[in-house]
């Protein structure tokens, strides 16, 4: 079956209209294996490489490695087939330690190739994704890392909380291509994606969606003043975690917030690195 893909115009009207949309959330589970996986041996499909990036930039999601699901491991929602959304929570506490620095670009890895597409940056709204705050047209996403710029980048607040989408056709269960998803086990693993579809045959929402501890590959490439040599990371804590203790950037036990990068020990035993501005 031929694919029907997104023309520019169509992309376009997608951002202009996005916002008028009601929506809603649902909380269920239907991201599904391919179910050829395990019945065929390992694809030749070549996977597009991830691209260097400076030293000034960081990766930034629900895992921060270039990790992705092998292309025979594909997952999607083939129960809600039609031209949907797909991202990632960027919560609060995954923003913190990025302050003030901006989002220049987003990657999102596939295990198959989509065609034409789209990014987007949401600002969460109400408990889930409003108003588009900076987006860009994706010419052709194809198997492996696909990366993009934005054309403006986006300051991140204090206090706020994003969703970094991209939009792709999701087929059926009877059609190809219906599994082209990358997740991976690598992260955190307890928070759900989000989700844009026709939802009760009606209209289309947001919803989320758990995959059962695996982490969706989408990450947005954050630009700022990070100390040379260090990787700023930052890790949800699970549960009720507080924090313990706090560290400078040499080691040193401090008092409180320090500016430059702190080291927050969390009474499960992780870590997170702040960078306090």
């Amino acid at each position: 079956m031929k694919k029907i893909l997104l023309t520019i115009a169509s992309f376009a009207l997608a951002i202009a209209v996005n916002a008028q949309v009601s929506v809603t959330q649902q909380n269920i589970s239907v991201i599904e294996n391919n179910p050829n996986m395990t019945q065929r041996q390992h694809s030749q499909v070549v996977a597009k490489a991830p691209k260097k990036i400076a030293s000034n930039q960081r990766w930034v999601g629900y895992y921060s490695s270039d990790a992705l699901a092998d292309p025979d491991d594909g997952m999607g929602v083939p129960s809600y087939p039609g031209e949907n959304k797909v991202g990632i929570y960027l919560t609060e506490s995954i923003l913190e330690p990025y302050i003030g620095m901006k989002i220049v670009g987003i990657r999102f890895g596939l295990c198959e190739d989509i065609g034409q597409s789209g990014v987007y940056l949401h600002r969460i709204v109400d408990g889930i994704p409003g108003q588009v705050v900076t987006s860009n047209y994706v010419q052709y996403g194809k198997t492996g890392w696909n990366q993009e710029d934005f054309p403006k980048p986006y300051v991140i607040k204090e206090g706020e909380e994003l969703a970094a989408v991209f939009e792709y056709t999701q087929y059926g269960d009877e059609e190809d291509h219906s599994f082209p998803l990358s997740f991976v086990k690598e992260g955190d693993g307890s928070i759900p994606i989000w989700y844009w579809c026709l939802y009760n045959g009606t209209n289309y929402s947001w919803n989320q969606f758990d995959v059962g501890g695996k982490n969706l590959s989408i990450q947005v490439l954050v630009e700022g003043d990070f100390p040379v040599g260090s990787s700023v990371e930052s890790v949800t804590a699970s549960g009720n975690a507080v924090e313990v203790a706090r560290y400078n950037a040499a080691g040193q036990l401090i008092n409180g917030k320090q500016k430059g990068l702190n080291i927050v020990k969390l009474s499960d035993g992780t870590t997170r690195k702040v960078m306090v501005r």
